[in-house]
């Protein structure tokens, strides 16, 4: 598609357009008369007619038109004069006030005599340059993930030498960090005379790989617009080493009126994973979960509903581990950036004893990394502390996924992490989801940091689940977290969901780019109040291309992590931005058709498709009784009156109650010593961690404790409702056919009886019989 704004197209892009779309050359000559036809309306009918991309016919031709085709709205019209001149002069004056900046920074620092991160490789890069190396030769592993500067200095080392890349441009998704599919391109173009396609798969069987190259065969193909495009893959054919067929089938989802598609589809894909367990299909892949080895990976783009799809499977009686055995809401990394974000949000001069706490996690956290002993001293002086004066106002002022972006990544904190690939990975999700969180409550930051902080109590909930054998066949990861793995079946979930609403929307845009005459460019955009200039209606374009050209790549490092099987978990009509709309408009095929096939057969590969009738008979493990949920009640709602705390203030008081409750919640299978240490740490608890062990000790000699690791079935925190009254539970388990209710307290013995009277009775209002209460004192 050619678009000029200007109406001055010349011979040779009008007749380059006539070869495209016969017949178009005479309504691009028409544009000249303006009482002929609007260019609105030129454009429109002609890509309604020519280049409709659910028209099977010009799909594979025009099959990257789409997203330029549903950009094209009313505002893409609109040009004023007089703003974009402002525009100019705003982004001149905006450029002078950040040169002064910059020189201002970098002077400071010099006085300090500190450098940040984005120096050590600057200057590493002009070291190098003066530096006389002789090696004979250099290897640089993952080359796709290289940067500009990365990728001048392994020039200037391997100068003289025999250089040695390994990479997959196909894989390339670290862009968040800097990763350049450009890079890559330009290092083939300038530095080798002489490349080597390794396209033989040792890993997929054959049918895998033959729906991998068919899909990616039409992502990948080169369409080339009015810019380079340079940020997409080439495809490249594999071949199977494999002699095995392996299959490839789809898990239909239909919308019903009592679940969230979310709901829906994760009881489909745990129903589908227990009839494997029965052996109803694919033995192989029941082989090697009755083997206790790695099985099953149920991979996700985020993993912002991974605690949906966890229930659900815990339903079906189904243990897993999260990212190879971690949960993303309880990693260190996820945790540094909440509570710095947290304390920025509160009131830092209503600070009390329990919210003190996000304060310490923020100062001890990797991005700060204040000395305990500093810290201690701190709070015993008691004085206000405002950790805004430890970040630089720069990173202050911007919007929330920005903010967290920059404490993370451009500051370097990611380097003080084991495995910082990963971590990076790891991050890039929480902004994905900070983003998401931005389209549905704007900038809010102390609304969002709300929602992260009740999916990171959630998560610290589940650290335990993960310790099981059993659980190690099957895995709830990110995509990101499985570059390099395989796994014998790769399920794809939430397939069907607009990945485009992960990309951010607002702020300054910048992108670099290069014309088909081979001419870099830079471009800048912003808005002008409700205006927005040309160069940002261009840039949203060129991001979102960008974006899901990325997404494109992610997709395809998902499909080839699978040895035998590969399934594609579809709900409801997919978004027209979603992995589940790219893999169907490769094969031509539609969700509405699709509904009523048994399989696809295409030409050297048959699609079976499995729907939720053919799992109907497959039944929970579990009988779960319906309950009336409220939102938890705040945790210092937990009482005690602990007389053996020489304080004067009830709040501390109540911190030791909270953490002894959370300690026998998480970790009553075995009381790491490790985990109790982490709670006591996350309460800034340490001078009272004696007292907190003890009482920990005596709840292990009781008879509660023997009963509680015994109980098949075993609720913490139970929340209820009734006729306005809520209130909550702090254990309720089942001995043998009698259901216990127990009130912790941590305090002296008193009268709880009415307390004790009013649980056991919203129990038994609640459907529940044969019901004892009592109370279990850890006073010491």
């Amino acid at each position: 598609m050619i678009i000029n704004f200007h109406f001055d197209i010349d011979d040779e892009v009008i007749n380059l357009a006539d070869e495209e779309i016969p017949g178009i050359k005479d309504w691009i000559e028409d544009l000249k008369n303006f009482d002929a036809i609007s260019f609105k309306d030129l454009i429109l009918s002609r890509i309604g007619e020519n280049l409709d991309y659910r028209n099977s016919v010009h799909r594979e031709k025009y099959a990257n038109v789409r997203v330029v085709r549903d950009s094209i709205n009313e505002e893409i019209f609109v040009y004023d004069e007089g703003k974009e001149k402002i525009f100019d002069d705003i982004l001149k004056r905006f450029q002078k006030i950040l040169q002064a900046i910059k020189a201002t920074y970098d002077q400071r620092l010099r006085a300090n005599g500190q450098i940040d991160f984005d120096q050590i490789i600057e200057y590493a890069f002009e070291i190098i340059k003066k530096l006389n190396l002789s090696y004979k030769y250099v290897m640089i592993d993952e080359f796709q993930d290289t940067n500009l500067l990365q990728y001048e200095i392994a020039s200037l080392i391997s100068k003289d030498t025999n250089l040695f890349i390994v990479g997959d441009e196909k894989q390339a998704i670290y862009s968040f960090q800097g990763g350049e599919i450009e890079v890559f391109k330009k290092a083939i173009d300038e530095k080798f005379g002489k490349s080597e396609d390794m396209s033989v798969n040792y890993r997929s069987d054959k049918d895998l790989l033959e729906f991998v190259n068919t899909v990616f065969e039409k992502l990948f193909a080169n369409n080339d617009l009015l810019i380079k495009d340079n940020f997409s893959a080439s495809f490249q054919k594999l071949d199977p080493n494999s002699k095995e067929k392996g299959n490839v089938e789809f898990l239909i989802t239909s919308k019903d009126d009592e679940n969230t598609l979310d709901e829906k589809e994760a009881e489909n894909i745990a129903k589908y994973i227990k009839s494997i367990m029965e052996g109803k299909r694919h033995p192989k892949i029941k082989e090697y979960i009755d083997k206790k080895e790695k099985a099953i990976a149920i991979v996700f783009d985020a993993k912002t509903k991974i605690k949906t799809y966890k229930e659900a499977l815990n339903k079906y009686g189904i243990e897993c581990k999260i990212s190879g055995g971690d949960n993303f809401w309880s990693k260190d990394e996820i945790k540094d950036i909440f509570f710095v974000l947290k304390t920025i949000t509160l009131d830092k001069r209503a600070l009390n004893d329990f919210t003190k706490y996000y304060l310490v996690g923020a100062l001890k956290s990797n991005i700060l990394h204040f000395k305990e002993k500093d810290i201690y001293e701190l709070l015993k002086r008691n004085e206000e502390i405002d950790i805004e004066k430890f970040i630089p106002q720069d990173y202050l002022s911007q919007v929330p996924h920005q903010l967290a972006r920059n404490l993370f990544v451009k500051s370097g904190a990611y380097l003080t992490y084991d495995n910082f690939e990963q971590t990076l990975a790891n991050i890039e999700e929480l902004i994905s989801e900070i983003i998401a969180l931005e389209n549905e409550y704007g900038y809010d930051l102390a609304k969002i940091v709300n929602i992260l902080e009740s999916n990171i109590f959630e998560a610290e909930k589940e650290d335990a689940f993960y310790e099981s054998e059993m659980a190690n066949s099957i895995e709830l990861c990110s995509i990101h977290s499985t570059k390099g793995l395989d796994y014998p079946m790769v399920i794809l979930a939430q397939s069907s969901k607009d990945l485009l609403k992960q990309s951010s929307s607002e702020g300054i845009k910048f992108e670099k780019f290069t014309d088909l005459d081979g001419k870099e460019h830079v471009l800048v955009g912003f808005k002008i109040k409700e205006y927005k200039p040309i160069s940002y209606r261009v840039l949203s374009i060129v991001s979102k291309l960008k974006h899901m050209e990325e997404k494109k790549r992610l997709l395809y490092v998902a499909l080839t992590r699978a040895k035998h099987n590969i399934v594609i978990s579809i709900n409801d009509k997919p978004a027209n931005n979603s992995y589940a709309q790219m893999i169907l408009s490769a094969i031509d095929e539609n969700f509405e058709e699709l509904q009523e096939k048994e399989n696809i057969e295409l030409e050297k590969l048959q699609i079976d498709i499995v729907k939720a009738d053919d799992l109907k008979e497959i039944e929970p493990t579990k009988e779960h009784k319906e309950y009336e949920i409220v939102p938890p009640l705040p945790k210092l709602s937990f009482p005690t009156n602990d007389e053996n705390i020489n304080i004067g203030s009830l709040n501390v008081a109540a911190l030791i109650g909270t953490a002894v409750h959370e300690i026998i919640e998480l970790y009553h299978d075995d009381f790491d010593e490790k985990y109790i240490d982490k709670v006591i740490d996350k309460y800034a608890l340490w001078e009272y961690e004696d007292l907190i062990k003890q009482k920990i000790e005596k709840f292990k000699e009781s008879k509660t404790y023997q009963e509680l690791k015994e109980a098949k079935e075993k609720y913490f925190e139970l929340n209820y409702e009734l006729e306005g009254q809520a209130g909550r539970i702090d254990l309720l388990y089942k001995n043998e056919n009698k259901w216990i209710i127990v009130d912790f307290k941590t305090g002296k013995e008193k009268d709880y009886s009415s307390q004790l009277h009013e649980y056991k009775k919203a129990l038994e209002e609640l459907g529940f019989q044969n019901i004892e209460a009592k109370l279990e004192y850890l006073d010491i």
